[in-house]
């Protein structure tokens, strides 16, 4: 039987423990990082004693209450222990109450053959390295591009450091790339903030930088572990560490320390055709996940999505 359970009856040792063996764990569903990037607005659909789980993140503005993908997080949907059947996404989306009336999520890639023609879904891109073997035989792999970038980076003396607070990897990103970015805003940033410092804290993050000839860091990258995945989370790049090849110089470092140990690196990303070009220059493989949309109201989709708009604002 399908419960909908509100966040403050879920049993969090029991949910955490129930993702973790799941065959499609992810990290994202770990009930702390959930609690931080909703500020703990997500409720569950639970199945029998935990067997299978999903995550509702919603938000409430007005007399609106919605499901929504919350920043940060590439993946959600159900998680299963053991098996699942095809109708297992009908039936969940199913017992989600009416309260909701509209539902936009990310579901895991293991929930492809899943989805019922009835939905409205959205195919993404993201890719993922498996790293099994040693790092020569990976580098193989390697497009001839990356390899001169990499031969660049050597040459122009980069070096990595192991620790950069989160503060700074924010920062550089928030001044480059997220200016771009007009949908992020301060209190995203905290979150995220803080949420990089309680996965460090559990020894499930790492913020590492790249560093010039001068000391100068020009480059800075979190990368999350769990599930058996090293997840390229979030970024930072100057200018200058563009010119110098350093992002390839630092998840090439990342590589090389995962290797021989079974572990898949997920670019988290992406469906930007400049970006999936330069993650299958590591040799990534190309995989899909779906976005679902769900409209309980009485009117047309397209005002819903207006709606939709200005309650994320």
């Amino acid at each position: 039987m399908i419960k909908y359970v509100k966040h403050e009856f879920i049993d969090k040792n029991k949910w955490d423990k129930s993702i973790n063996s799941s065959v499609n764990a992810y990290i994202y569903a770990d009930s702390s990082l959930l609690d931080i990037l909703t500020d703990n607005s997500w409720d569950a659909l639970i199945k029998d004693d935990y067997e299978i789980l999903m995550p509702l993140p919603y938000s409430k503005k007005f007399d609106f209450k919605y499901i929504h993908q919350p920043l940060f997080i590439q993946q959600l949907g159900i998680f299963w222990k053991n098996t699942a059947s095809n109708s297992v996404l009908e039936e969940f989306i199913d017992a989600i109450p009416n309260e909701f009336k509209f539902i936009s999520l990310n579901l895991n890639k293991f929930l492809l053959g899943k989805i019922s023609n009835k939905l409205i879904s959205r195919k993404n891109d993201n890719f993922e390295l498996e790293i099994s073997g040693n790092y020569k035989i990976i580098y193989e792999s390697y497009s001839s591009n990356l390899k001169r970038n990499l031969k660049k980076a050597e040459a122009n003396n980069l070096n990595e450091i192991q620790y950069v607070k989160p503060e700074e990897l924010i920062k550089m990103f928030r001044e480059n790339k997220g200016k771009e970015i007009k949908k992020l805003k301060s209190k995203d940033y905290n979150r995220l903030q803080k949420l990089i410092y309680m996965l460090i804290h559990k020894g499930k993050a790492e913020v590492k930088g790249v560093i010039d000839e001068h000391n100068n860091i020009v480059a800075t990258a979190l990368f999350v572990s769990g599930n058996g995945r090293s997840i390229f989370l979030f970024s930072g790049n100057t200018k200058e560490g563009k010119k110098l090849g350093a992002m390839p110089y630092l998840i090439d470092n990342q590589i090389k320390k995962l290797q021989n140990q079974n572990y898949i690196l997920d670019f988290e990303g992406s469906n930007d055709v400049n970006l999936a070009r330069f993650y299958k220059s590591f040799g990534a493989k190309k995989f899909h996940y779906e976005s679902i949309e769900i409209n309980r109201f009485k009117f047309p989709l397209k005002q819903i999505k207006r709606i939709y708009s200005y309650l994320k604002a």
